[in-house]
């Protein structure tokens, strides 16, 4: 019988000893499925050669039964594979113990007899060859007797396997992912999973514990969305539920406590019938905005942040926030700082919280412990927002870009430092950026920052697959030289390869890393780090690929397997 677990088991333990064997031995050859091979991965039936090493022989469908199907069944050479698990044993009868994934051992006896005119034959170890026609690698108990088996894997699976042993991890494929303070959650794209990577300090990555380490799924799918805050993480499923993990002071989490942590994912409550469809969690604060148009805010209420009229005591459960007139929200932000903002199904933006550094757009460095509307020229709707410690901009329908707050030279072009743009201003230069008929699909801006008000960034991507990027690439307050600094805008300087540590206008990211023509689906900024999610590329619609892309400083393994310093955008690992 058949037995995929067995095969895949087995195919892996080679596969880890051939890898092992390139690593000793660069001169080698490696081609699979190689008409002659030699070097450390050749076998050579002929018996003229020395065996220097294992082979995987190539085959067509059509000669998988066995070497030679026109040659007679009682001739030797019809059988002649290499066995690549126990070559050359000679016996009448074997038991073999087997234990599989879960630890369940079985006992298997083979009883051989030889074909007519051989004295000699090989145990049933087993062979494993490379069928060409199907682009996989087939596997027979005996190299004499037996039927080949169906692809134990596929061309795809053998690639993967030899990128996680010769380049540290397999690409991991998101469909998003958000950048908390020295960690990162994400959504796995085939599974749907919420897999989390960094610093576990306060239990921020939901993993139960607090070390760090690379990508682990703390929460099954299906997810919809995700979000990194400086102490604790939230996630929503498809079917509605949220769920927080973390440190709970001041009811960040929203699970009904203050104290403590979540070290794992907790299901939120929220009033019944209310669906949650995204989430934020920021410092102190978090948002969930709800199907119905709904946003609920849990937390600290310094400033007015949870947008209740308050501006003591602490939220433990997430409350529902009234906005003017009744507006029904369609996307929310949250940053490491005192304020949030929304977006309402007509394109117009609200703010709340705290205004010291007009961050609130208002005109006023005074707090809005309610959400206000923010005053924008006519006709003007926007379909993107987003807010930093003390700025914040939005993106119209129309691919103009408007923003607001202190010190918008180290974020956007064209702007003087130190000059305070007290309500929504439009950045003339956007519009340029632009080819005929291109728009702006995705943008991201820094959230988790506290302490000071430089080192703001933006990057924003179009349906063309071009990516641009703008104000300051490092972690710290002040531009950085290249063996320090974060590089999470991923722009170098061409004549030396060094990274640009201050971005002081929009650059396109000229990162050939990054498949040409692919739709961004998101772009996600932290303090150190930065991830590019993809899609589908329009120019081959079939061919869709959520390959995810990190660049910046990672010493808690934030983007996974892979150097800590990255200058530029490289695909994600697990």
């Amino acid at each position: 019988m058949y037995n995929k677990t067995l095969y895949t088991n087995v195919f892996s333990i080679i596969l880890c000893f051939l890898l092992s064997v390139l690593n000793l031995n660069t001169q080698a050859q490696v081609r699979i499925g190689s008409a002659n091979p030699r070097g450390m991965l050749d076998v050579n039936t002929d018996s003229t050669y020395q065996r220097s090493g294992l082979v995987i022989p190539s085959v067509s469908s059509a000669d998988t039964f066995n070497i030679n199907p026109g040659a007679s069944a009682s001739t030797a050479n019809s059988y002649r594979y290499p066995s690549v698990v126990v070559p050359n044993a000679v016996f009448s009868s074997r038991s073999i113990t087997v234990t599989d994934d879960e630890s369940n051992t079985s006992t298997e006896t083979y009883s051989v007899v030889a074909p007519p005119g051989v004295s000699t034959y090989e145990a049933p170890g087993g062979t494993i060859v490379y069928d060409e026609s199907t682009d996989g690698l087939r596997y027979k108990k005996s190299s004499r007797f037996g039927n080949w088996s169906d692809n134990i894997v596929d061309g795809t699976t053998i690639q993967d396997s030899i990128n996680y042993r010769l380049l540290g991890g397999i690409d991991f494929k998101l469909l998003k992912a958000s950048c908390g303070y020295l960690y990162s959650v994400a959504i796995g794209a085939y599974d749907r999973a919420v897999y989390t990577a960094g610093y576990g300090g306060s239990y921020r990555t939901g993993k139960g514990r607090t070390g760090s380490g690379s990508w682990s799924m703390i929460l099954g799918g299906p997810a919809i969305d995700v979000s990194g805050g400086y102490y604790h993480g939230m996630a929503v499923l498809e079917n509605g539920d949220a769920y927080a993990w973390g440190r709970n002071s001041y009811g960040r989490t929203g699970l009904g406590t203050t104290s403590g942590y979540t070290p794992s994912p907790k299901k939120i409550t929220l009033p019944a019938g209310e669906k949650a469809v995204r989430c934020e969690a920021g410092l102190y604060n978090s948002l969930i905005l709800t199907e119905a148009g709904n946003v609920y805010a849990a937390g600290r209420n310094q400033s007015g942040a949870n947008g209740n009229g308050l501006t003591n005591g602490n939220q433990s459960v997430f409350t529902k926030i009234n906005f003017p007139g009744g507006v029904l929200i369609q996307d929310i932000a949250i940053n490491a700082n005192q304020w949030a903002a929304a977006l309402d199904r007509n394109g117009k933006i609200y703010t709340w919280g705290e205004g010291n550094n007009r961050q609130l757009g208002t005109g006023s460095t005074a707090n809005q412990l309610t959400p206000v509307m923010l005053n924008t020229p006519a006709g003007v709707v926007f379909k993107i927002i987003g807010i930093t410690v003390s700025q914040g901009f939005g993106i119209t329908i129309d691919n103009r870009l408007f923003r607001w707050g202190y010190r918008g030279s180290e974020m956007f072009p064209g702007w003087v430092a130190a000059v305070t743009y007290v309500t929504p201003t439009e950045v003339t230069q956007f519009p340029g950026l632009f080819d005929a008929g291109e728009n702006v699909v995705a943008a991201a801006t820094l959230r988790m920052r506290t302490g000071d008000y430089l080192g703001g960034c933006m990057m924003f991507a179009t349906d063309k697959g071009r990516i641009f990027a703008s104000g300051q690439s490092n972690g710290t307050n002040t531009g950085a030289p290249d063996g320090n600094g974060s590089g999470k805008l991923g722009v170098i300087n061409p004549d030396n390869g060094t990274r640009v540590t201050a971005v002081p206008a929009f650059t396109l990211i000229q990162d050939h890393a990054i498949y040409s023509g692919t739709q961004v689906t998101g772009i996600a900024i932290g303090r150190y780090q930065a991830i590019i999610c993809t899609g589908i590329n329009p120019t081959y619609p079939d061919d869709v690929d959520y390959t995810a892309y990190g660049s910046g400083y990672c010493p808690y393994l934030m983007l996974g397997p892979g150097p800590q310093n990255r200058r530029v955008f490289t695909s994600i690992k697990k």
